[in-house]
């Protein structure tokens, strides 16, 4: 069909939402006829197209009316050179503060006191904490005052006072030791203008102490515990709103409080924004959004401005977008929701017809407005022609999906792409008349048409129910949900011993969960296969996954994660968690799980898994492992198939050049076969050695006796020292090297009696039969062939075919050119460097016998007249 257009949409969610069933890719075809040049051209103008959320207008009729900024609170983190601390009596602190720090501190400071009415009081059962006045405290540094600054316009910002004359002032430094807390309470003005209070937690190991605030019936706890040295935790709000800190349950929680203050003669009273009205409406908006078989699993709310990923945050919004994301946190705490900020990517590619009249004179010029403003280092800068330059033919692919996520607190959860579902997006036709924020074409190269790429990268402001967390990230993949299936756990262990009906659905629910998360792994990790990133982005998730698998202590679900994931995509990451889960499960399960990894991963990661057997034979009982066989007729079914060297008639020419090759393409080396071989001895007992060497003995291409077998039994050798007799498994290499290398030198090789060399060459060409006659030539070392070009390369290559111990050298006067070839002793060569390192194997054989006092054996007496032989030679 001529003139036909394929519109093709790929979704980057490979399940559909209504069954959850996988897909790799959604197609929709529409072809058409003959297509107009009017009617192509029409099509570069149609937006991209955005299945927008439906049903929410009057969700948006609130939020659209909403323009005052600011939120009661707000609150970040900032990495940054901390400031010089120095405190009177106690001198310069250190970070994090460390605790016989915290405690001199401590020693210089008072109780603090709180207001009651108009007294002053200390009542350790209302408020337990130590204070230094701000003259006893001298904060300085370079780099501090920069990062204060900062801090501050991110509280005037998301507080909505930035068209304010603000400043703060140091009120006083508190240390919470271990049970200190302040009860719910309300600030008072301090000093004329004082709005609010802002609190800079400095790096210090703690737990609890968390700052709660609450506000026109909103709530908000904040954390503000770490002890990264180069961060600092702040929170700032009102003062008109409630506030308390909860107990310390560990360590010193070390902060600086300010007084935030208005400067001006003309001031107006600043108060939080109360957003209870609007939120209370959100809120049964939002929960009637979820609720029903049909319902979103979240919903994405388009911010107006543009911000980078690196300067997003609850903190930053500007204007409208922080009056709606005051509205929206206080919705989604009424309605249980979960609320966070991301980028929105909405992607489309396909085939392009170039514009040419337009495309000479903009060639170079065309920029996305998402580079221009946020460079990045991995943004490709060569932008072809801007999008007024081409016609679509074709959408070929198309993605949505939502990354760089921001939590209230200013953490950066590791949620990873989730996709955009239909219907997710709001507010509707958000972005139909806005411009790509990325467009840019190729011109075609080879047998490849001509392309484009268009894309909107927006900040959106993300909610969904705090009960359907997993559901959401699940979207992502269930690696994206190991966080959270870990926290589950850990508050499920908190409950270990518990009979309440509580326990039993709490132990339900995460079963239901990491069971899901076990099944869809494997199919999520083949649908990604060879899309957006790599396998390095999951390969801590595999072994978080395993370990908490083993906290949860399923044997069936570890068993079962093993099997379907770690059997196919080990890396020997998950060595640690494997070694723990054989802890966790029965002998048989234990056995057929570890098994099915030895099995299919010996031979092609052969040292990661000898490094798994040790750490599995580490704590293994005296009479071996119960699931010992299983793994015992894994490795001795894979050994065999462990890749031979690529080249079987190449010869390295030393020791060092083979165990480089080995390095090289991740064989085996002589230390590992000794480690594997200690290993099986230690899971199945010396039968368990004995039995793999005997695999070992039984493949010498592939485990050769001189370069792997004796150099093994060469590192073993302290282990035989002061022990009378070597081990079932040492005495079967030792002799089984013995034997092999005597049955080649006991004499020493005898050097060729003349120059000829015995080859039928198999060709019958006038060349050919020349080479033939140089070659069984006895005496002539150096022959010419006057020849073309053609007839010297079919020279080469029956010289490399037969495997001719000669050089081919072209000289390269006159015409037609002549190939100079020349004998040698390769062979003969390579055969004296094996016969001497076969002698330097029999001392090694020999001393290793003697350290184990098994001098008796007559191969003994064999290797001592080879060894005579040859000084006698």
């Amino acid at each position: 069909m001529e003139g036909g257009t394929c519109r093709c949409y790929h979704t980057r969610n490979p399940r559909d939402r209504e069954g959850g069933a996988v897909a790799a890719a959604q197609f929709r075809i529409t072809l058409a006829g003959e297509f107009s040049a009017r009617q192509v051209s029409r099509m570069a103008r149609e937006p991209i197209k955005i299945e927008y959320g439906t049903g929410m207008s009057a969700l948006e009729t609130l939020l659209g009316a909403v323009t005052r900024p600011g939120a009661f609170y707000v609150c970040g983190r900032e990495e940054t050179a901390l400031p010089r601390l120095v405190i009177d009596g106690v001198g310069q602190i250190s970070f994090p503060v460390p605790a016989s720090q915290a405690k001199e501190i401590v020693a210089a400071a008072t109780v603090a006191p709180y207001g009651r009415g108009t007294e002053t009081v200390v009542d350790p059962s209302v408020r337990k904490v130590w204070q230094l006045i701000p003259d006893a405290v001298k904060i300085g540094g370079k780099a501090w005052e920069t990062t204060f600054a900062a801090i501050l316009g991110k509280v005037c910002a998301g507080m909505g006072c930035n068209t304010a004359r603000v400043c703060a002032e140091l009120y006083k430094l508190l240390v919470y030791d271990k049970g200190g807390f302040f009860l719910s309470h309300r600030d008072t003005e301090k000093t004329p203008g004082m709005f609010g209070t802002l609190v800079v937690s400095l790096p210090s190991a703690h737990e609890g102490g968390d700052l709660v605030i609450r506000h026109a019936g909103a709530e908000q706890v904040v954390s503000l515990a770490g002890d990264e040295p180069s961060e600092v935790a702040w929170a700032a709000f009102y003062a008109d709103c409630e506030h308390e800190v909860k107990p310390v349950t560990k360590g010193f929680r070390v902060c600086l409080v300010y007084n935030l203050i208005q400067r001006g003669k003309k001031r107006g009273m600043l108060a939080a924004p109360d957003v209870s009205g609007p939120a209370k409406q959100a809120a049964k908006l939002i929960r009637a959004a979820f609720e029903g078989p049909a319902a979103p699993v979240k919903l994405a709310w388009l911010l107006e401005h543009q911000y980078s990923p690196a300067e997003l945050s609850f903190s930053t919004l500007k204007n409208a977008d922080a009056a709606r994301a005051a509205v929206l946190c206080a919705a989604a705490e009424l309605a249980k929701c979960d609320v966070h900020l991301g980028i929105v990517h909405i992607e489309e590619s396909g085939g392009a017809e170039l514009s040419y009249d337009s495309w000479s004179s903009r060639y170079g010029r065309g920029r996305s407005r998402w580079s221009r403003r946020y460079s990045d280092d991995d943004e490709e800068e060569e932008e072809k022609a801007s999008g007024g330059d081409y016609e679509i033919t074709d959408v070929c692919d198309s993605e949505e999906f939502i990354d760089s996520w921001m939590a209230p607190d200013g953490k950066r959860p590791a949620y990873g792409e989730v996709p955009l579902s239909e219907g997710e997006l709001l507010p509707a036709g958000a972005l139909d008349s806005e411009k790509p924020d990325k467009d840019r074409v190729t011109e075609a190269t080879g047998n490849e048409g001509a392309s484009y790429e268009r894309s909107y990268h927006r900040a959106v402001l993300v909610l969904w129910p705090s009960r359907a967390v997993a559901a959401v990230l699940l979207q992502a993949g269930p690696e994206a949900v190991v966080p959270h299936l870990k926290k589950e756990v850990s508050a499920l262990l908190k409950t270990k011993g518990q009979t309440s009906g509580n326990a039993g659905k709490q132990r339900k629910a995460v079963l239901i969960l990491a069971r899901r998360m076990v099944d869809e792994w494997p199919v999520m990790d083949d649908w990604r296969r060879g899309s957006r990133g790599s396998d390095d982005s999951r390969k801590t998730s595999r072994a978080e996954m395993l370990r908490t698998l083993n906290r949860l202590g399923e044997s069936g679900l570890i068993a079962a994660f093993i099997q379907r994931v770690l059997e196919e995509r080990y890396d020997g990451t998950e060595n640690e968690a494997l070694k723990e889960s054989a802890a966790f499960m029965d002998a048989k399960t234990a056995g057929t799980s570890l098994d099915a990894v030895v099995r299919k991963q010996l031979p092609k990661q052969p040292l990661r898994i000898v490094k798994l057997l040790t750490l599995l034979a580490a704590d293994a009982p005296a009479g071996g492992a119960a699931w010992g066989s299983a793994v015992l007729s894994a490795v001795c079914e894979a050994l065999p198939k462990i890749n031979p060297p690529a080249d079987p008639h190449a010869v390295p020419s030393s020791r060092h050049a083979f165990l480089a090759l080995l390095d090289k393409e991740d064989r085996l080396t002589p230390p590992s076969l000794a480690q594997l071989i200690a290993a099986m001895k230690k899971l199945c007992g010396p039968a368990g050695g004995e039995r793999a060497a005997s695999v070992m003995a039984a493949h010498p291409a592939r485990f050769d006796p001189l370069l792997l077998l004796t150099p093994a039994l060469d590192s073993m050798l302290g282990k035989f020292r002061g022990k009378p007799g070597l081990s079932p498994a040492a005495a079967l290499l030792w002799r089984h090297c013995a034997a092999s290398l005597l049955s080649r030198s006991v004499h020493s090789p005898a050097p060729p009696a003349d120059w000829s060399q015995r080859m039928k060459i198999a060709c019958n060409c006038a060349d050919c039969r020349e080479l033939q006659a140089f070659s069984a030539h006895p005496a002539e070392r150096v022959h010419h062939f006057r020849v073309n070009k053609d007839r010297r390369q079919h020279l080469h290559r029956k010289i490399e075919d037969h495997g001719l111990d000669m050089t081919h050298v072209t000289d390269r006067k006159g015409s037609p050119q002549t190939l100079v070839c020349e004998k040698t002793r390769r062979r003969f060569d390579l055969r004296e460097a094996q016969y001497r390192a076969d002698l330097a194997a029999f001392k090694t054989l020999i001393a290793i016998a003697q350290a184990a006092a098994c001098t008796a054996d007559p191969a003994i007496t064999q290797m001592h007249s080879a060894l005579a032989g040859r000084k006698r030679g």
